[in-house]
C-alpha cells in the first residue's frame, strides 16, 4: 500500500528518487520475508532450504554492497555528484543548473556560465513569456539590465 504512491499512475516530478522508497519498502520486504519463511515451513523434510536462502541472500548482498560503495564515491563532492547527474541525464535542465551553481561556488565562472546558458537553452520557447529578454546575466554574477 505504501509503495503504491511512489510507483503508480500519479505523476511525480522526478521518476527515480532513491530515498523516496526507503521507508515504504520496509513493509514490502517484511511481508516477502514472512511469505518465504512460511513457504519453507510447509515443505516437509527439507532442512537445506534455510541454507539455500542464506546463500542466495549472500550472493545478492555482495554485489549490491559493492555497488553501494562505488555510488558513495559520487556523493563525496557536489561537483562529482552533478557531473554524474548530467552524464546520466543529459536531457534534463536541473543537472546543468545545479552543476553550474557548483562551478560558481568553486570560482570556475566560465564553466558555470556555460552550464547556466545550457539550462536557459532548455527553456527557450517559454522563457520570453516568463522573463523579459532584456535581462541578461553578466560574467560578474550580477543581474544587469541591457538597454
Amino acid at each position: 500500500m505504501t509503495l503504491s504512491v511512489e510507483s503508480s499512475v500519479i505523476p511525480i516530478k522526478d521518476l527515480i528518487f532513491e530515498h523516496r522508497t526507503y521507508l515504504p519498502s520496509v513493509g514490502f520486504f517484511a511481508a516477502a520475508s514472512a511469505l518465504i519463511i512460511m513457504a519453507a515451513r510447509r515443505i516437509p523434510g527439507n532442512r537445506s532450504f534455510p541454507a539455500l536462502i542464506g546463500m542466495v541472500a549472500f550472493l545478492v548482498a555482495v554485489p549490491l554492497s559493492a555497488a553501494t560503495i562505488m555510488r558513495n564515491a559520487v556523493w563525496t563532492d557536489e561537483l562529482k555528484f552533478w557531473d554524474d547527474v548530467v552524464r546520466k541525464n543529459p536531457d534534463k535542465a536541473i543537472g546543468y543548473h545545479n552543476r553550474g551553481n557548483a562551478y560558481g561556488k568553486l570560482g570556475m565562472l566560465d564553466l558555470a556560465l556555460q552550464d547556466i546558458n545550457r539550462t536557459i537553452g532548455f527553456f527557450r520557447r517559454t522563457l520570453p513569456r516568463r522573463v523579459p529578454m532584456r535581462w541578461r546575466i553578466s560574467r560578474r554574477r550580477t543581474w544587469r539590465r541591457r538597454t
